[in-house]
């Protein structure tokens, strides 16, 4: 399958590359609300990018507010060794979710904390030990998500 996103100014070849090999699959996950005494499935897209053959395999799994892009430097120096896994929880491919899952006003505000470019720089520029890593690819990747369709209801 191709990419899911390809935005125009992704530049790395690592960032196109991982973009090429991104899968989507539909997952059906079981939600209860006890309180309620209800229960449903709701089915959510996500996305993955498995490379590599040698087993025992590595799972990678990003933190909050990301995306398996994050892995776009790492996963082909694993997969070289091993079966690599990296999955998107969620990150680039979900749909929203209920909104019913929001607390207001924590939420806009936690939401609009993660939007903001200059929050989101200084976070790519800690993240790593090698600062020169905080290429503008690299912030672009962990902002991906924010163009997102209902971004702000989804991810809190």
């Amino acid at each position: 399958m191709t990419a899911l996103i390809t935005p125009p100014t992704l530049t790395e070849s690592t960032s196109l590359d991982l973009l090429q090999n991104l899968q989507k699959v539909a997952i059906s996950i079981p939600l209860s609300t006890a309180s309620l005494g209800t229960a449903e499935t709701k089915t959510i897209l996500t996305s993955y990018v498995k490379q590599g053959q040698a087993k025992p395999p590595i799972l990678l799994l990003h933190g909050f507010d990301s995306s398996v892009l994050e892995f776009r430097r790492l996963l082909p120096q694993l997969a070289d060794h091993r079966q690599t896994w990296a999955i998107d929880l969620l990150g680039l491919a979900n749909p929203p979710l209920a909104a019913r899952w929001m607390f207001p006003p924590l939420d806009r505000w936690a939401t609009n904390f993660l939007a903001n470019p200059q929050i989101r720089q200084r976070i790519s520029r800690a993240a790593y030990h090698d600062p020169t890593f905080a290429s503008v690819d690299a912030q672009t990747c962990t902002s991906l998500h924010l163009n997102c369709d209902r971004w702000r209801e989804s991810k809190i």
